[in-house]
């Protein structure tokens, strides 16, 4: 599969809904370390398996992070494609489960619920 262009794929029940989330991708940018390892793996799991729509969500974050809105945008859809239903558990994940319905978009079209849930057990 080319990362340059993604072609939707058919809709499929995801094994992997987990998703490395904005919080933390974001921590990487603000260190100032490099996402291409993050990118690579990413895209070696789409790559293995093209119905992996955490993959593909975390690979439109990092696109996102990196100025590139348009080509994260629609990562983002295509990943929406897949799946509509997404995981980013924090702390031990053993408490209280919050749901919350978020529009697509890039960061300014939801409230950050993953930096405000970070350091919790949620």
């Amino acid at each position: 599969m080319s990362l340059t262009v993604l072609e939707p794929v058919p809709a499929v029940a995801p094994n992997r809904v987990t998703t490395l989330g904005l919080a933390h991708l974001m921590a990487i940018a603000y260190r100032g370390e490099d996402l291409a390892p993050t990118w690579t793996i990413l895209a070696e799991r789409v790559d293995a398996d093209p119905g992996d729509a955490a993959a593909i969500m975390d690979l439109a974050t990092i696109l996102l992070l990196t100025g590139q809105r348009e080509r994260g945008l629609h990562f983002q859809q295509v990943a929406l494609q897949i799946a509509t239903h997404y995981r980013r558990p924090h702390g031990r994940a053993n408490r209280l489960t919050v749901l919350a319905l978020v529009a697509p978009g890039d960061f300014m079209a939801n409230t950050p619920l993953d930096f405000l849930l970070e350091g919790s057990d949620f």
